[in-house]
């Protein structure tokens, strides 16, 4: 059986597809095909021209599903892994760490700058000059004031800048995580961990809020579906279906439920 630490990531473009690119990189497994679609149209009705790369977990490089999301928005490249699951492994878990393996894959094949964010999010401005953000920094991300080592970072959106010293932090958050890959929360508390064994030798920056926003306010730039937000919060499943909105009144509708949403929440 296959762990992490020698994870494969397959993939039917050129060599250098992602070299010296910018990119937006995200995973999906089949249960969240849905929400990848809700993603693509955020950046598609933003008119972004960002390069997305979607590893896709579990699922086929020729699945038909490849072109359906190509129609959504063009500059797509696709990486599949693949993993037969024992009864007692957490599947969820381990697609949401997988994350670690797959941004290490990216830096290694030369990607320049690096956005992830869980597919689960949306877009809610041009993403595109915001990657000029981070060129100050190797690594950005949200830090918080929590005591809890589950809750000092949030690792549904990152800003990387490659370099041989984020390449090798990546490398020691990936070795730290394998022990338990099949465990909610492994990706921010080994991350928080490696962070504290290269805080002197890199530049991190904060994340504010409005770059993952799980309250949903109306003037962040992505807002994050964070656990059982994203089916139960009304602003959220609201914007899902504006993404999906190409009729301008019925987007504008849309917005203005989500706004009296909000006056009543006060």
């Amino acid at each position: 059986m296959k762990n992490l630490l020698t994870q494969e990531f397959s993939t039917l473009e050129s060599v250098n597809s992602v070299k010296s690119k910018n990119l937006v990189a995200c995973v999906s497994d089949k249960a969240y095909l849905g929400h990848l679609k809700t993603l693509l149209n955020s950046l598609k009705n933003y008119k972004s021209g960002v390069c997305v790369a979607v590893c896709l977990a579990n699922i086929d490089l020729n699945d038909p599903i490849t072109e359906k999301l190509k129609k959504i928005y063009s500059n797509i490249i696709f990486y599949s892994t693949n993993k037969d699951f024992e009864i007692n492994e957490n599947k969820k878990a381990y697609y949401c760490n997988l994350r670690v393996s797959y941004l290490n894959n990216l830096l290694e094949e030369g990607a320049s700058n690096i956005l992830y964010i869980d597919v689960d999010s949306i877009f809610r401005q041009n993403i595109d000059d915001n990657f000029f953000l981070n060129e100050a920094y190797d690594i950005m991300i949200h830090f918080r004031q929590e005591n809890d080592p589950r809750f000092r970072v949030a690792t549904g959106v990152i800003f990387i800048n490659n370099s041989p010293m984020t390449q090798s932090f990546f490398k020691q958050w990936k070795v730290s995580i394998e022990k338990n890959i099949y465990q909610w929360f492994s990706d921010q508390i080994t991350f928080f961990e490696t962070f504290e064994k290269f805080k002197d030798k890199m530049i991190f920056g904060h994340l504010e809020k409005s770059f993952i926003d799980w309250e949903f306010r109306s003037g962040s730039l992505i807002w994050a579906g964070k656990g059982p937000r994203k089916y139960k919060n009304l602003i959220y499943l609201l914007e899902r279906l504006r993404m999906k909105a190409f009729n301008s009144k019925l987007n504008r509708f849309l917005s203005s439920l989500q706004n009296l949403l909000r006056y009543l929440n006060k």
